[in-house]
């Protein structure tokens, strides 16, 4: 007989310990890069249309 626990509707928040050799803080470092590639790009290209509004056009 297998028990069964029903998880829909719980929210959890899963915590670790890795070393900087291990697969888990490799995957953290390329999403972290990632997560900041797309800010920045989001953030210059918001600057680039918010500029000419501020009379700051410069390249």
């Amino acid at each position: 007989m297998t028990a069964t626990i029903g998880l829909s509707g719980i929210r959890g928040l899963v915590v670790g310990i890795a070393n900087e050799a291990s697969i888990a803080a490799g995957c953290a470092a390329e999403g972290f890069a990632l997560a900041m590639d797309v800010s920045c790009h989001s953030f210059i290209r918001t600057a680039r249309l918010a500029a000419p509004r501020f009379g700051c056009l410069r390249r």
